[in-house]
């Protein structure tokens, strides 16, 4: 079968300035995800959310609360799927496919 890795990689910032990163790869799971990749970013006073809070979706990886006037505030989140066995997958199936034609007849 395919063997497919993946790395997850979310950063913020706050005016230019990192304020979280989180990075996730299967390479380093050993088979299990982990249970909370929640994050709260809050910048100003009187920030009110909480990520523990039952009614925070649970899909939702980063929140950011700001009650700060003229702040720039960026998010990327990056998912990086690599198929370690491509050729190899391609090939069985073609192999696959031959054996079919050849049986077929």
């Amino acid at each position: 079968g395919l063997i497919i890795n993946f790395g997850l990689y979310s950063q913020t910032t706050v005016n230019n300035q990192i304020v979280s990163n989180l990075t996730v790869s299967s390479g380093g799971l050993n088979g299990t995800l982990p249970t909370n990749l929640q994050q709260m970013i809050q910048t100003g006073n009187n920030n009110q959310a909480n990520i523990a809070s039952s009614s925070m979706p649970i899909n939702v990886l980063t929140v950011v609360q700001n009650t700060t006037d003229n702040q720039l505030i960026q998010n990327a989140n990056v998912l990086d799927l690599t198929v370690s066995n491509i050729s190899a997958f391609r090939d069985q199936q073609i192999g696959n496919s031959m054996r079919f034609v050849t049986i077929g007849r």
